[in-house]
């Protein structure tokens, strides 16, 4: 699920042929306000916090004076954290599942093949079965086999609060929250929990930043009654991975939005035909 640096530029520069770009919160509020709206707007976004973003992106962005919203998981930001799909991806790559008991890889049965030469989409397809485990249960398995072999966390692959002020001090960026802990906010999660996930997420942003936070996105897409409620309390606009296109009529809380990594839009006819929904 990657941009590389040239075709990101390729985008901004076909964007731009067809569409105006904007930033998330200008149509929102003019949207709100009931006001004119170009006919044919795109607004971008990045998930996560990568620190790559500040790498490769924002240098771009600069240059080509573009804005951009960026979702933190907070509780990543500034540490050599992994998302579990990475840790789970790292264990798959470097063989560590071919001496584990068939007690430490059940989860994984259904989907497992220990062979090296597994393919991107068979390692695309491990993560997505993997999903259906709840996330806590997700986490300790992993847990468990990290600690068997004795695995770190790694270099840091997310922001620092420093990177993501430089970002926001650049006037390209806006940050929006993505959750403390990129819990997939499911049926099921605790008030406690998920309040922490919504609202402090939201509190540690502002904190760090001293700005307004006024835009969830769903960690993984995913959501409940309660999770919405919440952040139909807390925010001005939440963001989904559904795909389509928003009109003024879309419900700000459940904004589409359309993907365009490498493998699908590195050409111009496939990017156009991704954001027409073809």
């Amino acid at each position: 699920m990657v941009v590389t640096p040239g075709t990101l530029r390729r985008h901004i520069a076909w964007l731009r042929a067809t569409f105006e770009i904007m930033r998330l919160q200008d149509w929102l509020d003019r949207a709100r306000r009931k006001e004119h709206l170009p006919k044919r707007a795109v607004a971008l976004s990045f998930d996560d916090g990568w620190r790559d973003n500040f790498e490769f992106a924002l240098p771009i962005l600069f240059e080509e004076r573009v804005p951009a919203t960026l979702f933190l998981a907070t509780d990543f930001i500034g540490t050599t954290r992994q998302f579990w799909p990475n840790r789970l991806l790292r264990v798959l790559r470097n063989d560590y599942l071919r001496t584990c008991s068939a007690d430490e890889v059940q989860w994984l049965r259904a989907r497992l093949r220990t062979d090296p030469s597994m393919s991107t989409a068979d390692l695309s397809a491990l993560v997505a079965h993997a999903k259906q485990l709840p996330e806590q249960e997700l986490i300790a398995c992993l847990d468990r086999i990290e600690d068997k072999w004795g695995l770190g966390e790694g270099g840091r692959s997310l922001l620092s609060w420093a990177e993501v002020r430089e970002m926001v001090d650049s006037g390209c960026i806006d940050i929006g929250s993505h959750g403390c802990s990129h819990l997939r906010l499911r049926e099921g999660i605790s008030q406690e929990t998920l309040y922490s996930e919504v609202v402090e997420s939201k509190m540690r942003i502002q904190r760090e930043l001293g700005k307004v936070v006024p835009i969830f996105c769903y960690p993984n897409g995913d959501s409940s009654k309660d999770s919405e409620r919440l952040v139909r309390e807390h925010y001005r606009a939440a963001v989904t991975t559904r795909a389509g296109i928003n009109t003024p009529r879309t419900d700000p809380y459940r904004l589409h939005r359309m993907a365009v990594h490498e493998d699908i839009a590195s050409a111009e006819n496939a990017l156009l035909a991704r954001l027409s929904g073809l």
